[in-house]
């Protein structure tokens, strides 16, 4: 595995992607945040379902406290409860396949060959493509895939390059950044040049452009790493590995291998959701309760799924199971607590935070708001 670290910035000397801010101050839109549809109560659940002020085909992203979308040539925000905060910015015509990523307090507008941090000046010319942007609370990570392998590299609020690691072709399997603690970002890497595969997890202090923590896993494959206030959780093809965040030592491995996991909840215990590898028709999904001591004290539930389930996800360590016409939810142990009823079918739906789901009903998108 090839790699090197840079502290010194790119001289951006092109600029291929010119977004134009026409709108030099944010302009406060009129209204509502979103109209409200309908009110749900039941069972100790209580929800509240919004139309969101775009469609299914449009671009956007939650960033935690409201939505960043695109659309008719404008970048628009709508803060959930903040009207002040909303504001809406004209972008040149010329932008096309535009993505958008959002953080504790960063977002970005980009496409394959420019980043623009939204409030900052001028865009982020790289060299290369870009396959993705991850936005933190102070920072933001871009990975650019060039022809000798991928680079990336870490920007501040306002663009100024603070550090970039180069990567040979397929070593860099994921990356992030959390801020549950310090503003920490992890990279996911592996590396099969020798006889076992080895794969590693690295986390990088942000705030002090230091590497702080280094975890590796043989004979298993990593697929992904999330965290809490107190831990770092590596999720293999064949356990879950509970590492301190404090000093990186491994805590304990629970065993799930024959099953995939497909959301978290960081709750008190964390709740990880899982899928059996071996069905494709997803019909069935357990719970993992997994406690932060030096033991798991697993609790493990089993779910069967309705025949008309669109998906399952976590909200505040409960489960929610959705099909076309009602949401239905689950404690920890996989105990039925309520349902709430839709009024039109629902035709797909995603998680946007512990607390928010993202439902589609053809083209429009509505938000449901789990209190």
């Amino acid at each position: 595995m090839a790699r090197r670290r840079r502290f010194t910035a790119r001289n951006k000397k092109r600029t291929i992607l010119r977004l134009a801010l026409v709108l030099l101050v944010p302009l406060l839109l009129a209204g509502g945040v979103y109209g409200v549809i309908q009110l749900f109560k039941g069972g100790g659940h209580k929800a509240t379902l919004k139309e969101a002020p775009f469609s299914a085909s449009d671009i956007y992203t939650y960033t935690g406290t409201g939505f960043l979308y695109y659309k008719d040539g404008k970048l628009s925000f709508q803060h959930d409860t903040d009207k002040k905060s909303n504001y809406t910015l004209s972008v040149s015509s010329a932008a096309t396949a535009l993505r958008l990523s959002a953080g504790a307090k960063l977002s970005a507008l980009y496409n394959d060959t420019s980043v623009l941090i939204t409030g900052a000046d001028a865009p982020i010319t790289l060299n290369g493509t870009v396959q993705k942007v991850i936005c933190g609370s102070d920072h933001l990570a871009v990975f650019v895939l060039g022809d000798a392998g991928g680079s990336l590299q870490v920007f501040d609020a306002k663009g100024a390059q603070t550090d970039s690691m180069d990567f040979s072709a397929g070593v860099l399997l994921d990356f992030g950044i959390d801020t549950t603690a310090a503003e920490t970002l992890w990279t996911l890497t592996l590396d099969n040049s020798g006889s076992i595969p080895v794969s590693t997890i690295t986390t990088y202090n942000l705030a002090q452009s230091v590497t702080d923590g280094l975890m590796s896993v043989q004979n298993e494959l990593l697929e992904d790493v999330v965290f809490s206030t107190s831990s770092i959780f590596s999720v293999g093809t064949c356990h879950i590995i509970r590492y301190n965040r404090a000093g990186n030592a491994e805590v304990y491995r629970e065993l799930v291998y024959g099953w995939r996991v497909t959301d978290y909840s960081p709750a008190s215990p964390p709740v990880f959701l899982l899928e059996e590898r071996a069905d494709s028709g997803f019909s069935r999904i357990r719970l993992y309760a997994l406690q932060e001591g030096e033991l798991p004290a697993e609790r493990i539930a089993s779910v069967q799924l309705p025949d008309d389930a669109l998906g399952a996800h976590l909200f505040n360590g409960k489960l929610a199971i959705f099909t076309p016409a009602r949401v239905l939810f689950y404690d920890a142990g996989g105990t039925a607590l309520s349902s709430l009823d839709f009024e039109e079918p629902v035709t797909a739906a995603a998680k946007l935070s512990e607390s928010k789901a993202l439902l589609q009903c053809g083209e429009r998108c509505f938000v449901l708001d789990i209190k």
